[in-house]
């Protein structure tokens, strides 16, 4: 005799459906506010000319998710603040030697918590959607190889996220 699986009521998988989309939904919504806080941070310390976050994205050996800002970027990428307690090579990003001083550290000093900060907001971000991120997109930067998850933050989109996921009706799922 073969045991079969039961049919569930439809109420209940109607009732799961519904928990499960408000869950994401909730997760989303978490990621749309731990960009917008992260950009925030960003256009304080570095003002209005800071228009795009670098950062590489990695998962520890714990599982959690490792975000590691790397450079600030002005609109055309030019680079206004580069990352020295980095693993990757950011002093020799190109430009960075235009913002550094004449021990090759940025001539802007911004305290290590700073860029901490706006990492645990990116993470926690990126975990809330279970790695799909509102804002952060994928890029590939030959500087530091292409094996390197890097990461971009338009910090523009994440200070308004109404009007990007207007403008990405995509990002607008309905529940359910």
């Amino acid at each position: 005799m073969t045991l079969r699986l039961p049919q569930l009521d439809e109420a209940v998988t109607t009732h799961l459906r519904t928990l499960h989309a408000e869950h994401e939904k909730s997760g989303e919504a978490v990621a749309r506010a731990e960009q917008t806080v992260a950009a925030r941070i960003v256009r304080e310390v570095w003002g209005d000319t800071a228009a795009l976050l670098l950062v590489e994205k990695d998962i520890d050996d714990d599982d959690q998710t490792d975000i590691t800002t790397l450079l600030v970027l002005d609109k055309g990428g030019t680079p206004l603040w580069f990352n020295p307690h980095s693993n990757r090579d950011c002093r020799h990003y190109p430009g960075a030697a235009e913002v550094a001083g004449p021990a090759g550290w940025p001539s802007l000093a911004v305290h290590h918590e700073v860029a901490s900060t706006i990492d645990a907001h990116l993470g926690a971000a990126y975990d809330a959607t279970e790695g799909l991120s509102w804002f952060l997109d994928s890029v590939s930067i030959a500087h530091f190889g292409y094996e390197v998850n890097t990461l971009i933050l338009n910090i523009d989109d994440a200070l308004n996220p109404d009007a990007l996921v207007a403008a990405r009706p995509w990002l607008n799922r309905p529940a359910g």
